[in-house]
């Protein structure tokens, strides 16, 4: 277990928020989480790391929910300390897939800003595709996916779910449709978001004969 430091906190949209703490030498992959507990707090949550493990940092995003663990989490002040257990998981970057395509639910979008930008600080030639769906045009991160996707071998296709009269993109969720149009279906599939969003985007992927698919859902 170690212990972190709080230097950062970040409003992103309505009940949204990053935090960033610092690094702590805590060595960890592209797509993998901690668990954090809070001091005096007995539960614990996990939370999936959004930042690249080439960065001196530690970032995650969450709804702030009015829960105990979540009012506490977002009352933290600036130096405050946290406890963190990790890095876990194996849902990370796979670089041996030459093609790799990322499908992205609201706040499931934080492992793969990970993958992303460790893909493109490392000058990987991995051609990454990323589809991501938000019930609004607030997209997590966009100002950073925008700034990496200039590079040649990514690219960035964002879909509204809801109304949002500010939006002038494309509309609709993630479908057959738009996975035909942008993607090879010989890629290494990665699938993150609500467990409705990420059972029905690998069914779907599989009736279509993917065959190489990697999920994560967070509830």
């Amino acid at each position: 277990m170690k212990s972190i430091k709080l230097i950062n906190k970040i409003e992103e949209d309505e009940n949204i928020k990053t935090f960033i703490f610092e690094r702590a030498d805590l060595q960890y992959k592209a797509g993998q989480y901690i668990i954090i507990s809070l001091k005096g707090e007995d539960p614990t949550r996990a939370f999936s790391l959004s930042s690249s493990p080439t960065e001196d940092l530690l970032m995650i995003s969450t709804h702030i929910r009015d829960t105990p663990f979540k009012r506490k989490l977002n009352s933290l002040d600036i130096g405050s300390e946290v406890n963190i257990r990790g890095p876990f998981g194996n849902f990370i970057l796979k670089v041996d897939f030459n093609q790799i395509v990322m499908m992205a639910g609201g706040i499931g979008i934080t492992p793969f800003r990970s993958m992303i930008k460790y893909a493109s600080d490392k000058g990987l030639k991995n051609e990454i595709t990323l589809l991501y769906s938000n019930k609004n045009s607030k997209f997590l991160y966009k100002n950073d996916l925008d700034n990496i996707a200039k590079k040649k071998h990514i690219k960035i296709i964002y879909t509204v779910t809801g109304s949002d009269p500010e939006w002038k993109g494309r509309y609709g969720r993630i479908d057959e449709a738009m996975v035909k149009e942008y993607c090879n279906l010989d890629s290494l599939f990665y699938i993150c978001g609500p467990p409705n969003m990420v059972n029905s985007l690998s069914n779907m992927l599989k009736n279509m004969g993917v065959k190489n698919i990697l999920t994560e859902g967070f509830t």
